[in-house]
C-alpha cells in the first residue's frame, strides 16, 4: 500500500480551485442549456448535411460549397433573429 499524501495548503487550494472550475462549468452549461441544445442541433444537422464543407469542384470556387459553415449561420441567425423580433413585439 501506498502511505497516504498528507494535505498541504498547495494541495487543498488546489483541489478548492478545481471543485470550484468544475462547479462553475457545470452550472453554465445549465444557464446555457436553452441556447446551446438548438446550436448543438444545428451543428449536427449541419455536419450531416456536408461533412468536409468542401468548396466544390474547383479549390478556390466562389459558387457553392461551405455547406457546413452556410448551414450553421442559417440556423443561428433564424434563432437569434426570431429572439430579437420577440423582444420587440412585446410594448
Amino acid at each position: 500500500m501506498e502511505p497516504q499524501k498528507s494535505y498541504t495548503f498547495d494541495r487543498v487550494v488546489r483541489i478548492l480551485l478545481s471543485v470550484g472550475i468544475l462547479a462553475g462549468l457545470i452550472w453554465l452549461i445549465g444557464y446555457l442549456s436553452d441556447v446551446l441544445i438548438p446550436f448543438t442541433v444545428a451543428l449536427l444537422l449541419a455536419y450531416l448535411t456536408n461533412p468536409a464543407g468542401y468548396p466544390g469542384p474547383e479549390k478556390n470556387s466562389q459558387s457553392g460549397g461551405g455547406g457546413f459553415y452556410q448551414l450553421v449561420w442559417h440556423h443561428c441567425h433564424r434563432y437569434f433573429s426570431g429572439l430579437v423580433r420577440d423582444t420587440h413585439d412585446c410594448r
